[in-house]
Parts: structure tokens; sequence; C-alpha cells
């Protein structure tokens, strides 16, 4: 079996996919893994409910060449925002489990799934999606969540295995948060928009 480790990352442009979800997508973990080749292939979509949030990991291919499977999935709650899971999806079984996430340098433990059945049968396939659901912790807001997972204070990890013609056959995938604008950009692009703005107001003179 072929298995590989993602991290999903804010997908920029894309935008919402409602007015209170926001869709993230995955990288592969480690690089030389299997995972760069099927990362593509799976998503995170985060939404708002009334006191909670839902994470539904979405295995978007109907037919793939590589056929990727979602096995297990592992939150880092470093602040402690979560709480309650509640587990439902399409065509798929999970349950809580205990352990990391293998092929993993970060513990990736507060919450874990894994899929019920030894076989494929009961893991994320093509076309198939696993949702989450949390309660919001104390006075915690969803706002918070987005903003952990920007920052990499809350992750998300998804063990993907089955990769077809891939060697080694697992791998690990994961949330990582958006990159920071080096130091000074965003002086220096001030900068360059003020410059912009005298040199309207001069021509209108």
């Amino acid at each position: 079996m072929k298995h590989a480790f993602l991290a999903a990352v804010a997908a920029l442009g894309l935008g919402a996919t409602s007015a209170s979800a926001i869709t993230y997508s995955f990288e592969d973990l480690l690089p030389g893994g299997g995972g760069s080749l099927i990362a593509s292939e799976f998503s995170l979509d985060v939404t708002a409910i009334d006191a909670g949030v839902i994470f539904s990991i979405m295995n978007d291919v109907a037919v793939s060449e590589y056929s990727p499977r979602g096995r297990s999935v592992g939150f880092e709650d470093s602040l402690g925002l979560l709480t309650n899971p509640m587990i439902s999806g399409t065509n798929v079984s999970f349950a809580t489990a205990n352990g990391n996430l293998p092929q993993s340098n970060r513990n990736y433990d507060e919450f874990v799934f894994a899929a019920t059945q030894g076989n494929d049968s009961a893991t994320i396939g093509d076309g198939e999606t696993l949702d989450l659901t949390f309660e919001l912790n104390g006075t915690t807001t969803f706002d918070d969540v987005i903003a952990a997972l920007n920052s990499g204070s809350l992750l998300v990890g998804l063990h993907v295995i089955s990769i077809n013609g891939v060697d080694p056959s697992s791998d690990t995938i994961t949330t990582i948060g958006e990159v920071p604008l080096p130091a000074g950009l965003p002086l220096l692009l001030a900068g360059v928009g003020a410059f912009g703005l005298m040199r309207r107001k001069r021509k209108a003179a």
C-alpha cells in the first residue's frame, strides 16, 4: 500500500465556498515522498456553523491516475480551540483513534481519526468526503480558527495510502500557515502606494 502525508495551505484567490467557508489546499509535508504527486487531489473546506465549525476533507478527483485514499486525520490544536468532535461523511467510516500520524514530525494528537476497517473501503476514496464537526471552546470564534490555521497554530494532517505507482507507498500531508511577507516589504508597498497617490494629485492640479 502507498501512503502520503500532505500539507494544506490557504487557497488564495479561490475565495470562500460560501459566506463563511474557506478552502485550503494540501502540500507534501516532507520532501521526496509521493505526497507532492497527489496533494492537489485533496482539499479542506472550513465552514462556520452555530457555535461550531466543520472541517470537510475531500478527495476531489473522481478518476485518478494515483487513486490515493485518506486513511487517518490528525489535529494539532495547540491553542485548545476545538472540542467535542463528531464524524460524518459520504461513503466513509471513521472513528476516533489514539497516537500520532505516520511519517509526521509533529504530534497531531489532540484529535485523531482513522478509518474503521483494514481495507480501503472505509477510507476517503475518489470523490468522497469526510466531515469532522467540532464545538468551539469557551469564547473561541470562527475567525480565531481561521487565524490559527493561517498562522500554523492549528494544523490538520492527513495520512494518505494506496498511491498507485509510487514507492514508498506511504506518506503524509498537513496544513501549513500563510507565507509571511519579508520584513520591510509592507512599508515598501505603502511607500509605493503613497508615491502613486502624490503623482495623481499633481496631475489633477
